[in-house]
């Protein structure tokens, strides 16, 4: 279809997903190197041990799929931290509750739980915070949403990442002005 577009000489561009060398491409750097920069940061902060969760998101999402990824890579690298839970919620605030809920019902002993969208760093501290364990379990995820930067400020996210959203918009909104070349913003 994209390949149509073009062809129609119709001015094509991508939103955060590659879709080739063809159409430019607006949004994300690199997911694998945004979940293993979350993991590698948990897992320092642990001390190289421990019991981790990975909310996996959407399964049809690749950036979620990568950033799953990238925590799976950076974790390998400590032989005494183990996955012992990983679930998606499909980006589903409500879902990322339950999610880890079942986790720690499920992991009493958890230290850390990694979070590849905007809803499961949420829906994981307010569990966290529920159950009194803020600080004692680690959260790192992505994005930063106004809860989320309340619960970073309060300890109970240890850490997160955020792409720079209004760039990517002002970018896909402003696109059609720059010439046709490939756009890639850092995060």
């Amino acid at each position: 279809m994209l390949d149509q577009a073009v062809d129609r000489k119709l001015n094509v561009m991508t939103f955060g997903t590659y879709a080739g060398p063809k159409y430019p491409l607006v949004g994300r750097r690199n997911d694998v190197a945004d979940g293993y920069d979350l993991g590698k940061y948990l897992a320092e902060k642990l001390g190289g041990t421990g019991n981790v969760a990975i909310l996996s998101g959407s399964l049809t999402a690749p950036e979620h799929q990568g950033r799953a990824q990238g925590f799976k890579n950076a974790l390998a690298e400590y032989p005494n931290i183990q996955i012992v839970f990983e679930q998606p919620d499909n980006d589903n605030l409500e879902q990322a509750v339950s999610v880890t809920e079942c986790a720690l019902q499920a992991h009493p002993d958890l230290n850390g739980i990694l979070c590849c969208n905007a809803s499961n760093p949420i829906g994981a501290a307010r569990v966290v915070k529920n159950a009194g364990k803020a600080g004692k379990i680690l959260i790192a995820g992505m994005d930063n949403l106004p809860e989320t930067l309340e619960f970073l400020k309060e300890g109970v996210i240890l850490v997160t990442k955020a792409q720079r959203q209004w760039d990517i918009g002002y970018c896909a909104r402003s696109w059609r002005l720059l010439p046709r070349i490939s756009l890639r913003l850092s995060t």
